[in-house]
């Protein structure tokens, strides 16, 4: 490590470099003796870091990055990435978390991250378009939070994924409106179903009328996890219209909700994956045959009410449709 830290500043033409493999890791070396020599690389313009364990080297970063990734250990000083000016791609890491005292780099385009629990920090890049969050768990933004992310107007797509106890989520739900969200994947941790006004936030998010007066694309994507959807559950998600691809895992689905949810959902929805819901039988298969026609993919992997002969029917009559449909049995 003390080699290469002595060598890159005599690299003054690399653009690309890579501190990411297994002599990081499994030495359990971070590359802080390394970050120092960094800044006379004035050419550099991608970069891919391992644990940062000190914030405050990121200062040494070169100007002219244009693209980032790093892992980022929060409890060793606040992330400050302000002098970044050139950068438009940041990815902090699944399990970074965004908080009011970071500085990130004013001008960029994408944002990766594992969760968000400020709006503060976001507020000044104007330019950003695209914001995704991997790891939403503990703690969340709140509604009040979210909702101040409408004021950034270049931001066209952005990608949640709630790991929260449901009452958590159900108190963010309300903010969901004011984000411009294409893909949201909500997987409840511990007990808990998440309220039916959460549920019913989701249709507002792919309402035309009310996309079309705010501008704002619709929910493409919709997962959920471990999460019960009875009848009241299956009306609600009947009515996210626009989704192209849904995933209800494990959900404890039965064959009556499954088909009010693709008659509702018809016929834009492209993959539909209902894995591991083993109350589902074949009963359920000629409703979605029919109602979804259009279909590309879907999964009925693990349910175990589903024979291999509904399944190869099912694959028939899909057949009749879109010879080019991918299908995946409980095997």
């Amino acid at each position: 490590m003390g080699r290469l830290s002595t060598v890159l500043p005599s690299l003054q033409q690399l653009r690309q470099l890579q501190l990411k493999d297994s002599s990081f890791c499994e030495h359990e070396v971070t590359c802080d003796a390394v970050l120092s020599g960094l800044g006379a690389l004035t050419n550099l313009t991608h970069l891919v870091l391992p644990e940062v364990a000190d914030g405050e080297l990121l200062q040494h970063l070169p100007a002219s990055l244009l693209q980032l990734e790093l892992v980022v250990d929060e409890d060793e000083g606040p992330v400050q990435l302000g002098h970044l000016t050139a950068l438009t791609r940041l990815d902090a890491g699944q399990y970074a978390t965004l908080r009011e005292h970071h500085v990130l780099p004013p001008n960029l385009l994408e944002l990766s991250a594992g969760n968000l629990t400020a709006a503060a920090c976001l507020l000044p890049l104007k330019k950003l378009k695209e914001l995704t969050l991997h790891t939403i768990e503990y703690e969340a933004a709140s509604a009040e939070q979210l909702q101040q992310l409408s004021s950034l107007t270049a931001l066209t797509a952005v990608h949640l994924t709630y790991w929260t106890p449901a009452d958590i989520t159900d108190t963010a739900a309300a903010g969901w409106p004011a984000l411009k969200l294409r893909s949201l994947h909500l997987a409840p941790g511990g007990d808990g179903c998440f309220a039916r006004s959460t549920l019913l936030q989701l249709s507002l998010l792919t309402d035309p009328t009310a996309m079309r007066q705010r501008a704002m694309p619709r929910l493409t994507h919709l997962s959920l996890e471990k999460q019960r959807v009875g009848r009241a559950a299956a009306a609600s998600l009947s009515q996210v219209r626009g989704l192209r691809r849904l995933q209800l895992m494990d959900c404890q689905l039965e064959d009556c909700s499954a088909a009010e949810i693709a008659l509702g959902l018809k016929p834009r929805l492209k993959e539909l994956d209902l894995a591991s819901n083993a109350q589902l039988t074949d009963a359920c298969l000629p409703p979605l045959a029919y109602a979804l026609p259009g279909l590309k993919e879907s999964s009925f992997r693990d349910c175990a009410g589903i024979s291999r002969e509904g399944l190869r029917q099912y694959v028939l009559r899909a057949a009749g449709d879109d010879e080019d449909g991918s299908y995946s049995d409980s095997e």
